[in-house]
């Protein structure tokens, strides 16, 4: 939370809080498990979360968050890590002409997520 530092769940607090969406906590931000968890309580969950059908039809947004869940950590569905989204990458055609689509993270990395992750639509 300092100045010019950020941690996941800083980064994506730090961007909401500008804009009036604090994830419940004013003037700090939460661990990614709580931000998960107010998603959840405020039904501002994507209907599929991160996945396939999602990505190739278009249906996450810029700015949408993603949940990484799965830790034995005591934490709201083993939330561990989140991630924003910033748009598409565009990889090129199948075999049917068909347009091959990923998705571009703010950390700027071309990562892999497990499919079936939660994503938050603030």
């Amino acid at each position: 939370m300092q100045e010019k530092f950020y941690d996941c769940s800083s980064l994506v607090w730090k961007s909401y809080h500008k804009n009036g969406v604090n994830f419940g906590m004013a003037y700090y931000a939460p661990v990614a498990a709580d931000m998960g968890k107010w998603c959840a309580q405020h039904k501002k969950l994507v209907s599929g979360g991160l996945s396939q059908a999602n990505i190739q039809n278009m249906k996450l947004n810029p700015g949408d968050v993603m949940f990484e869940t799965g830790q034995k950590n005591g934490r709201y569905k083993g939330i561990y890590h989140v991630e924003m989204i910033t748009g598409y990458i565009f990889y090129g055609f199948d075999g049917n002409g068909k347009a091959e689509l990923g998705i571009q993270w703010a950390t700027g990395d071309e990562k892999y997520y497990p499919m079936g992750q939660m994503v938050g639509r603030p």
